[in-house]
C-alpha cells in the first residue's frame, strides 16, 4: 500500500525481463487491480544503455477522468555516469 497527500491506492514493483512485466500486467488486470473505476496510473521505468553509459528515469502517468477521458504526462531524464 503506498499513500501520501493526493494519492491512496496500491503499489506493485515489476521486477525482470519485458515478457515478464507484460505478465504481471495481464495478471493485475485480470486480479481487478486494474479496472474500469483505476482512476490513476503511474509507471516508472529505470533504463539503461551500457553502449553509450546511461541511465534513463522515465515516468509515464495516466489519470482516468470520471467522463471517460485520459490525460497523460510522460517525463524523462537521461543521467550520464560520466560526465564527458
Amino acid at each position: 500500500s503506498h499513500s501520501d497527500q493526493r494519492f491512496n491506492g496500491y503499489l506493485f514493483e515489476f521486477r525482470g525481463r519485458f515478457i515478464d512485466l507484460q505478465t504481471n500486467l495481464s495478471q493485475l488486470h485480470r486480479l481487478q487491480w486494474i479496472d474500469h473505476r483505476t482512476r490513476f496510473l503511474n509507471i516508472h521505468l529505470s533504463l539503461y544503455n551500457p553502449n553509450v553509459q546511461l541511465f534513463i528515469s522515465v515516468l509515464i502517468q495516466t489519470e482516468v477522468f470520471a467522463v471517460g477521458s485520459l490525460q497523460t504526462h510522460i517525463h524523462i531524464l537521461p543521467i550520464p555516469l560520466f560526465s564527458r
